[in-house]
């Protein structure tokens, strides 16, 4: 289940989320009153952009409990549970990045529903460009999707893990930053 989580499930719901939080409220002009808080524009998108990763680790757990309910049910123990978890956790990182790239289609799409295709569209040919231009591919941060796969049982040393740690987050903070300056530009 966590391979389905995280590379359709979480992400078309975090899709969701922001495309609500982001592109129907410019659509509605309720952003408006968002912005009329005694709030700068940062603090707005920084707490929606969290609320729609808190959603996406809201489902990552109710998909965890759920897969732990099915396995005691069907009998195979608790052996497995500390590796399973930390799966879980690990594969919740990239759901920022995932989050920030929405965000910023969201703020360069002019309506929710152009939004959400953009968002399905750009994560598809970021996603499977490794599997077609494997060099380039593995600079970008949704290759590393199932990122357990890449920490628990694996050989490698955490010299080799901590450059793709980097990819994730610099791709979170440039994402992030071209949106705030969208977003700072905007007249809503």
């Amino acid at each position: 289940m966590l391979p389905f989580a995280t590379d359709i499930l979480v992400p078309l719901i975090v899709f969701m989320a922001v495309t609500d939080l982001f592109a129907c409220e410019i659509q509605d002009d309720t952003i408006k009153a968002s912005l009329m808080l005694p709030l700068t524009r940062f603090k707005v998108m920084l707490s929606k952009t969290l609320a729609a990763f808190f959603t996406g680790c809201i489902v990552m757990l109710v998909m965890m409990i759920v897969c732990f309910i099915i396995q005691l049910i069907g009998g195979m123990g608790m052996q497995r549970m500390p590796a399973q978890v930390m799966a879980y956790v690990l594969d919740m990182l990239p759901i920022i990045g995932i989050a920030a790239l929405a965000v910023l289609i969201n703020l360069i799409a002019k309506g929710p529903t152009l939004s959400m295709l953009l968002c399905i569209a750009v994560y598809v040919f970021f996603k499977y460009l490794n599997l077609y231009v494997s060099p380039v591919g593995q600079m970008v941060f949704t290759a590393y999707s199932q990122w357990h796969r890449l920490w628990i049982g694996s050989l490698l040393p955490m010299s080799a893990m901590l450059p793709k740690l980097g990819i994730i987050l610099g791709s979170v903070l440039i994402l992030f930053t071209l949106s705030y300056i969208i977003m700072d530009k905007k007249d809503f």
